[in-house]
Order: structure tokens, then sequence, then C-alpha cells
């Protein structure tokens, strides 16, 4: 479904992280995915991008909510 703008299996784990961020009632700023996935700040955005689809397709939380700039812990307007 995503896999013409991310890859797929990047965008599981992807999920799980943020599933895993939920559960413990985290904001995860754009720097730590930047590290733990080896992503620049617009990859990551492209990711955050397509899980929020994922998430508002499926009924789900919009779990991209909780990626935060973090200077400013807000989401961004994407």
């Amino acid at each position: 479904m995503y896999s013409g703008i991310v890859d797929p299996k990047i965008l599981n784990i992807f999920l799980r992280y943020m599933i895993n961020a939920a559960r413990h009632k985290r904001l995860i700023p754009y720097y730590e995915l930047q590290g733990i996935f080896g992503l620049d700040r617009g990859t990551v955005g492209k990711y955050a991008g397509c899980l929020g689809h994922f998430c508002y397709d499926n009924g789900y939380p919009l779990l991209n909510s909780l990626i935060v700039n973090a200077d400013n812990p807000k989401p961004s307007y994407g």
C-alpha cells in the first residue's frame, strides 16, 4: 500500500516502535527516530506521514502525533 513511498519492512518496525511509545505515554522527538532508523529528518517525516495514513485508514489512534520537534514538543504541521 505504501511501498512506493517507504520501505514496508521499516514502516512495520516504525509502527511497532510508535505503539511502544504510546504504551509508555512518551513523545518521540524526530532526532530519536533519525538515530534509531538511520534516516534523515525528511525521510522520518515521510514515514510519519505514512504511519498517519495507515492509522487513519484502519481506525487506529494517530500514532504519528507522538512524533515531535525537540525544541518545541508539538507535532509538526504535516
